[in-house]
């Protein structure tokens, strides 16, 4: 993925979401010193990423034997510690598993909505009903998946 495409995935997405598995600390990457690399980070929010991102643009970086090196945004990106090689392309699958909301805060939304649904019923409801109305309220909002 070029820098030009990873910034505009990055600008659709959740600034505040806080990611598990993210990027910063943009670098010449060791492998083609024209492109560029983001360490990997930990518990990071999408508007760090971006800004990130943002930062490396038009931004020149020394090569690891010499010669500079300006990133634009056709500049491939790769995941590497500075002054390794890893081969880690960022692509978009990758970038697309980093921005996938944390299985726990996607478990806490739908323990919120079932006792939600269940509130709605003063004698209590069945597990049927309650799945029900979940895959209404997902409907409603556009976040169903099911397969």
């Amino acid at each position: 993925m070029n820098l030009g495409d990873l910034i505009a995935r990055l600008e659709a997405a959740d600034p505040g979401q806080t990611l598990r598995h993210g990027f910063n600390n943009p670098h010449s990457y060791r492998g083609q010193y024209m492109d560029l690399a983001f360490e990997l980070a930990s518990h990071i929010t999408v508007a760090a990423m971006l800004a990130a991102a943002r930062s490396a643009l038009g931004a020149t970086f020394q090569g690891w034997k010499g010669g500079d090196f300006t990133m634009d945004e056709d500049s491939w990106c790769w995941l590497s510690q500075e002054g390794d090689a890893s081969g880690e392309t960022i692509s978009a699958l990758l970038l697309d598993f980093m921005l996938t909301p944390d299985r726990a805060a996607v478990l806490d939304e739908a323990v919120a909505a079932a006792v939600a649904v269940n509130s709605r019923y003063p004698y209590g409801c069945s597990g049927e009903t309650v799945i029900t109305e979940l895959r209404r309220l997902a409907d409603d909002t556009g976040e169903a998946s099911r397969g």
